[in-house]
């Protein structure tokens, strides 16, 4: 099993202990399992299901080479296909996860793939939420201001960003390569100047792009198929009226094609030694 500890402060104690009753409650395979809890000097350890080839974020960001590989589309079909799942199944607890991102999105050496991480969920009252946490880069642009309410289609707009960044390697939203100076035009013989600050990727910038500017996209001159990336395209629609469901997602061409590829994508995990590159910590 893995433990994830926590330095428990007394601010975080309802969230500690709504993650508790989450993973309790939650029976799928879709989900990581739980197996029980136990404080010492303050702070709580929550024994969980270890997934021994880490997040997604570890794979495709350290595993698989020293610099960020893109994962094959067959394989973002797996973790679609789960993370969907996942979502309508954590629906029927009443539980939006609100932070689906890379790192919360685990594998294991036989092809599971499951969520994890619900530190940040909350309880549904009704269909609707109405809170402001998560991590920001992932957030759906309804998530954003006051007052606004949002439903479990904030997921399925950070899967879709968790699709884009896993199929090019580049977190979404990362700003563009900076283009020369006017310093280092005019000093062509490299006499040291002190660098521009860099505000592209301030919080405020970053809110402001997710609110305001184009939802990050795919392509086919990429190298993707139409279906994946008509796929994303349903997941990052702006409008959370126009964006479906986890439930109506499951009905894309994209996901009822997708075939049964557990031995693949296990021998594919043999092949790069994930499970045996996995560190504990990985997961936390």
């Amino acid at each position: 099993m893995a433990v994830k500890r926590i330095m428990l402060k007394e601010e975080e104690r309802n969230q500690v202990l709504r993650e508790i009753d989450i993973l309790f409650r939650c029976r799928s395979p879709y989900v990581v399992s739980y197996f029980g809890v136990f404080f010492e000097e303050g702070n709580i350890s929550i024994c969980m299901e270890y997934m021994d080839c880490g997040s997604w974020a570890g794979i495709y960001q350290q595993a698989l080479a020293p610099t960020p590989t893109r994962i094959p589309e067959w394989i973002l079909q797996c973790i679609s296909v789960a993370v969907l799942n996942g979502l309508c199944y954590l629906k029927t607890q009443k539980v939006i996860h609100r932070d689906v991102k890379p790192s919360n999105i685990l594998l294991n050496s036989r092809g599971d793939i499951k969520l994890c991480d619900f530190n940040v969920s909350g309880n549904l009252k009704g269909s609707m939420a109405a809170t402001y946490i998560g991590t920001a880069r992932y957030m759906a642009p309804e998530r954003i201001g006051k007052s606004v309410s949002y439903d479990v289609r904030v997921d399925v707009w950070s899967l879709g960003l968790v699709l884009v960044e896993l199929g090019m390697a580049s977190p979404p939203y990362t700003a563009a390569p900076a283009a020369p100076t006017t310093a280092s035009i005019n000093n062509p013989a490299g006499t040291p100047t002190k660098p521009a600050r860099d505000f592209s990727q301030t919080p405020f910038v970053l809110i402001h792009k997710i609110k305001n500017g184009p939802p990050p996209s795919l392509c086919e001159e990429e190298g993707f198929s139409h279906t994946f990336c008509s796929f994303v395209k349903e997941c990052l629609r702006k409008d959370p009226l126009d964006r479906p469901k986890p439930s109506q997602l499951l009905t894309h061409d994209y996901i009822l094609n997708a075939p049964d590829v557990r031995e693949r994508l296990t021998n594919w995990i043999a092949e790069h030694q994930l499970g045996e590159k996995a560190e504990l910590g990985r997961i936390s």
